[in-house]
């Protein structure tokens, strides 16, 4: 019973999280459809494992297929979500390529098993599946299928590798980009980009893991437990930042002074792009009088669009010359100024009837807890620790 409910377990998870996505009709349309896809699958994909795991022989014979294709579509479809989560790309079908390792095995173990007849098929699944006969000789088509089979692994390994990192620097490519642009990136929710990266790559490397042991070495009910647990842990782990993931790649191009994909795309990649001392002199004197006399770092939700009509050009060329003059993201920069008018407000005896909320709103801050998360990890200690030992209260 217990063995019965840990292998259903993780069916369940994707199910609920599949079933949630497609009820979620305030997401964008298309990264809705490939979560709810990428869940769809790994519910095949359990549902296959749960049956192999209580002995279902002849059930599973007719879904081993659907486990060669579900193994070998989760993962490209999942990195599909992170593609359109953080590039604004458009749909093209040359993305099925992704796909095209999945359907080929999936089709080629259906044909081999049409080909082999039940009688050999229930007798493949016995003997290699579940290593209940070893030895015993197989035919051309069994032969074949048993390639297909230590195929999988081998393919499944090198697209997980591939995917991870690709993946990866997806991920801290498009964080990088919301700091450049953003000077308060609570609402572009960061923290969870950042545990989707974890999530992904634990699950990935449990994956291979599992993988190579092969699902033999998980037949017993004890180390059974041990892989659904941390499955249905990580599959919903997932789920959760995903499904809390709403800003995306095209909440970045909002803005009506935001250069066109291609513009953006080539200043970033231009290898030789430097700023004449001339022009980092002049935009960089305009960008401190903005910040020293104008105070524009006290301007809630401050974007480098703002900065960008202020200075007469692009978003593209403020960051990077805040990257290159500062060696800091925009919004590091940002508040860094606001985290020294804060200070001085702290210190200063005309402001000590303030309170700490009203400091941090003054100085720019978008909350009291983005306020306290940038004091202390400048000061390392909390705001009004910090005033107690430096502040000077008026007379």
């Amino acid at each position: 019973m217990l063995k019965t409910a840990f292998s259903l377990l993780p069916m369940f998870v994707a199910l609920f999280w599949m079933v949630m996505l497609l009820t979620d009709v305030n997401r964008n349309k298309f990264i809705r459809y490939i979560l709810a896809t990428f869940f769809g699958v790994a519910f095949l994909l359990y549902l296959s494992h749960a049956l192999y795991f209580n002995y279902e022989y002849d059930l599973y014979l007719y879904f081993d297929s659907l486990y060669s294709f579900a193994t070998l579509a989760v993962y490209p479809l999942y990195f599909l979500y992170i593609l359109y989560l953080t590039r604004e790309v458009s749909f093209r079908p040359v993305y099925f390529l992704f796909l095209l390792p999945a359907f080929l095995t999936g089709a080629a173990s259906a044909v081999l098993y049409l080909l082999m007849g039940p009688a050999e098929s229930g007798s493949f699944i016995r003997q290699v599946l579940y290593e209940e006969s070893p030895g015993v000789q197989l035919s051309m088509l069994g032969n074949l299928q048993l390639l297909r089979y230590r195929l999988i692994p081998v393919i499944f390994t090198l697209q997980l590798v591939l995917i991870l990192t690709i993946g990866s620097r997806l991920i801290i490519q498009f964080d990088e980009k919301v700091k450049n642009y953003n000077a308060d990136t609570e609402g572009k929710e960061l923290r969870l980009i950042k545990m989707l990266l974890c999530s992904f790559a634990f699950f990935s490397v449990f994956s291979i893991l599992a993988n190579v042991l092969g699902r033999t070495f998980f037949l017993s009910d004890e180390l059974l437990v041990i892989p659904s647990a941390v499955f249905s842990v990580l599959l919903f782990l997932v789920g959760y930042v995903s499904y809390n993931q709403r800003f995306t790649a095209s909440d970045l191009r909002t803005d009506e002074n935001a250069p066109s994909y291609e513009e953006e795309l080539y200043a970033e990649n231009e290898p030789d792009f430097v700023f004449s001392k001339a022009q980092q002199l002049d935009l960089q004197r305009k960008l401190q009088f903005l910040l020293d006399d104008e105070k524009m770092y006290t301007k809630k939700d401050l974007r480098v669009v703002d900065v960008s009509v202020k200075l007469h050009t692009n978003r593209t060329y403020v960051s990077r010359l805040i990257n290159q003059v500062y060696g800091k993201s925009f919004s590091d920069l940002i508040n860094q100024y606001r985290f020294q008018e804060a200070k001085m407000m702290l210190m200063a005896p005309e402001y000590s009837l303030l309170s700490i909320a009203e400091i941090a709103n003054r100085a720019g801050f978008p909350s009291e807890s983005s306020f306290y998360r940038v004091f202390k990890k400048e000061t390392g200690m909390a705001p009004g620790d910090w005033r107690k030992l430096n502040g000077r209260v008026k007379a």
